[in-house]
């Protein structure tokens, strides 16, 4: 069974050429389009942001970066996709808080592992989130909102887009941290929670403050604090919620580009690299950060994998603090 290899060796040898040459050699990443699989449907916010990334990747490694967009099972489709693809850096993933931090803990069998299945690669922005109130609540910044929250318990309401996602657990940790009694009111998303907080149906939302900034400045909305590292400058008056005190509650999501556990580290490294260089193009910032009111990140995979475990643990206390059990 072994002659044919032997005597391809011997020839070789007989010729002057190396042994090695005659064994298949790895072709360099990419050598094919790369896909980058999306958790949500074409046009929102995400479909956006792999997009504008994929562009700017693709003129750095002169390959497509094709984007799927997989939607379903609060994103469990997209993942075990991924995780199941060649770990060969051509299949990627669109990532987010909600499927790696989440999901373990408010799913009771999910088909994927985000820890044993993902490599980290770069969390490329994250959305600014906010502490909005309708305007005819009577309080300017947190501390006002507490103690009117405490003065009057029980009457103050606020909206989530639904059991166990972000806006419901920061409502139940803000009642946790602050000891105020506010009373949930679900909706079915974004396009229905926002308008009822207009509407005055309900008091208060946790939300992106890109989406609400129309209405703040129209008075119809008032932002009583920013979770963010610092100030924003599209409203510099905004102070974060750190800076008064509050603490505990997390920043708004993030994306970020995940790979199947074993691509090569160096094709990790590239792409994060390559990344960091994209958030930094005029393009990505005026259809990403801008357009879309995100904060650029930009993370290596080490900062990311750090991130993620610090979110991890932040995340299990707001789901305890939501009494909300895995289904």
């Amino acid at each position: 069974m072994q002659r044919r290899p032997l005597l391809f060796a011997a020839v070789a040898a007989s010729v002057g050429l190396p042994v090695t040459r005659l064994h298949a050699q790895p072709r360099p990443w990419p050598s094919r389009p790369v896909t980058i699989t999306v958790m949500f449907p074409a046009g929102g916010v995400a479909d956006i942001i792999a997009r504008s990334a994929g562009a700017d990747l693709a003129e750095a490694f002169g390959q497509p970066f094709i984007i799927e967009n997989r939607p379903g099972a609060n994103g469990q489709i997209a993942a075990e996709h991924v995780a199941r693809s060649a770990a060969d850096g051509h299949s990627l993933l669109l990532g987010s808080d909600a499927l790696t931090s989440l999901n373990p803990l408010i799913y009771a069998r999910l088909r994927y592992d985000p820890v044993k299945d993902f490599a980290p690669v770069t969390q490329l922005v994250r959305g600014i989130k906010a502490l909005l109130v309708n305007s005819s609540v009577p309080a300017s910044d947190v501390a006002q909102l507490i103690a009117y929250a405490k003065s009057n318990p029980g009457k103050l309401n606020y909206a989530s887009f639904g059991i166990g996602s972000n806006p419901h657990l920061d409502g139940e940790m803000f009642k946790a941290l602050t000891n105020t009694s506010l009373t949930h009111v679900p909706y079915k998303g974004v396009a229905e929670a926002v308008p009822a907080l207009v509407a005055g149906d309900v008091h208060v939302l946790f939300s992106a403050l890109g989406q609400a900034a129309p209405h703040i400045r129209a008075g119809r909305l008032k932002a009583l604090a920013v979770f963010s590292a610092q100030r924003q400058s599209t409203m510099p008056a905004l102070k974060t919620a750190a800076e008064q005190g509050l603490s505990g509650i997390a920043g708004g999501a993030w994306f970020g580009l995940l790979a199947p556990a074993a691509v090569p580290r160096e094709v990790i490294d590239r792409l994060a690299s390559a990344c960091a260089g994209a958030i930094g193009k005029e393009a990505f910032r005026s259809r990403v950060i801008e357009g879309l009111g995100m904060e650029p990140m930009g993370t290596d995979p080490e900062q990311f994998a750090r991130n993620l475990e610090a979110e991890r643990r932040l995340y299990a206390a707001m789901v305890k603090a939501a009494g909300i059990e895995p289904q």
